[in-house]
């Protein structure tokens, strides 16, 4: 399949084309309005300023290079447009005129080579005003094609930041003009403390919601995961007979397309326990991110956040303070922080007392493989949890025998072995026959791991 590998799951920039036109299978709404407003907008004033806001892995960068493309293929949008995307790390963007630079060589590496970039640098060098001057050379250049550029945007808050008040104000004018520029952004929530897009200075961005996807839209991501694995039919066979099962992967994951991939990557690729290894790999990627959150939480906020992880399930005020020997008191403060900074959704009951869970479920994935403990299962209780609402007594068999079969050709990595028998052993609907029959492999292969 391609691009198969799980740290392109994780980076849409190093996708063909045409495996993001061809995977291109849910967020088709938000898609097709956007488009549509593209189409429709007479002048420039038209043009909609947007932000697209979902947590990691909604599937905000996908959509945003699905709209580049449809700019580049459909004859009337790149008759009128030029796409201009920005990588996810935009170091070299702290002010104005390093926009302007990167827009000018957007234009010149893709679509005209005018020397652009050449021509803001004599500027840069040799003008007092050089970010006005800057963007009037951009301008000029682009009535003088008949274009507009749309600026995707990655992160726009991170960018935002950066900029002075003043900058900010600058920022607003220009793209709320007759400028012939626009920007699509994304965000992973409206409000990271310091950007804060409910703020009325932000209203000329329209927003865009990516929230958890349906179940119509988990089947469709589903059945195309199943093609790229040869696997269609059997999918479809469980979606039709089995929907509930499409409901509870949909739970599980929070209806993130990216949780959804990986967990089915395991599913249906684990060769040797190849694709248990790639998470462990990007597990190890993603530890700078999601460390550098959870050490601006004080000791306390990090206390609730390790109950609640450890978890993985919605777990409840009271069990949280059995955990932490904390003040039920104490702990709703610390939730209600941790609710509006994201790291925390309430689950809610049909009684007062609501449950907790960490919002993004990929970090609660890599804060058990991180931090879980072994011994207990539990740094795989979320793929437990997975084969157990995904899988009926015969699948689980199947495919706890091909996991035998591999163990013995003896070319399974032995981190992964150890991982996928503990899966297999804490999964419900598995015969005590077949668990035993693992145990014993398990320890003629790797003796004393298990």
């Amino acid at each position: 399949m391609e691009d198969q590998d799980i740290f392109l799951r994780n980076n849409t920039g190093s996708k063909s084309k045409s495996a993001i036109v061809d995977g291109f299978v849910v967020r088709i709404n938000e898609f097709d309005n956007i488009k549509t407003s593209l189409v429709e907008s007479k002048t420039i004033s038209d043009i909609q300023n947007i932000i697209v806001i979902g947590q990691r892995g909604a599937g905000k960068t996908t959509l945003m290079h699905r709209l580049s493309y449809a700019i580049l293929d459909d004859k009337h949008l790149s008759k009128r447009y030029i796409p201009i995307l920005f990588s996810e790390e935009q170091y070299n963007l702290s002010d104005l005129t390093n926009l302007w630079e990167a827009v000018a060589i957007g234009i010149e590496d893709n679509f005209y080579k005018e020397n652009l970039a050449a021509k803001l640098e004599n500027i840069i060098e040799s003008d007092d005003e050089y970010e006005k001057e800057s963007l009037k050379l951009l301008q000029d250049f682009l009535i003088s094609k008949d274009k507009t550029a749309i600026l995707f945007i990655e992160n726009i808050n991170f960018f935002l930041k950066k900029l002075s008040e003043d900058e900010k104000k600058r920022f607003k004018k220009i793209f709320t003009s007759n400028s012939p520029l626009r920007v699509i952004g994304s965000s992973t929530s409206y409000n990271d403390g310091t950007i804060d897009f409910g703020d009325s200075f932000y209203k000329f961005f329209n927003i865009v919601q990516l929230d958890s996807l349906t179940q119509e839209e988990c089947e469709k991501l589903l059945i195309k995961i199943g093609q790229q694995y040869g696997e269609e039919q059997q999918i479809k066979d469980v979606i039709a007979n089995f929907p509930g099962r499409v409901e509870a992967l949909r739970r599980l994951t929070g209806g993130v397309p990216r949780t959804i991939s990986y967990l089915f990557q395991i599913f249906l690729d684990n060769e040797n326990g190849k694709a248990i290894k790639d998470l462990y790999l990007l597990i190890d990627t993603l530890t700078l991110l999601y460390k550098s959150e959870l050490d601006q939480l004080s000791t306390q906020q990090q206390k609730v956040v390790d109950a609640i992880a450890r978890k993985w399930d919605a777990i409840s005020v009271r069990e949280i303070a059995k955990r932490t020997r904390l003040e039920s008191k104490n702990i709703s403060s610390i939730l209600s922080y941790l609710e509006k900074n994201q790291l925390v959704e309430k689950v809610p009951t049909s009684t007062k007392n609501h449950l907790y869970r960490i919002k993004e479920r990929f970090m609660n994935i890599w804060y058990l493989m991180r931090f879980g403990r072994a011994h207990d299962k539990e740094n795989v209780k979320w793929l437990v949890r997975f084969f157990d609402a995904w899988c009926d007594e015969s699948e689980l068999a199947k495919r706890l025998r091909k996991h035998i079969s591999n163990l013995k050709d003896g070319k399974y990595d032995a981190i992964a072995a150890i991982d996928m028998g503990n899966t297999f052993l804490s999964c419900e609907n598995i015969p005590d026959t077949l668990k035993e029959e693992l145990i014993k492999t398990t320890n003629s292969v790797l003796p004393n791991r298990l």
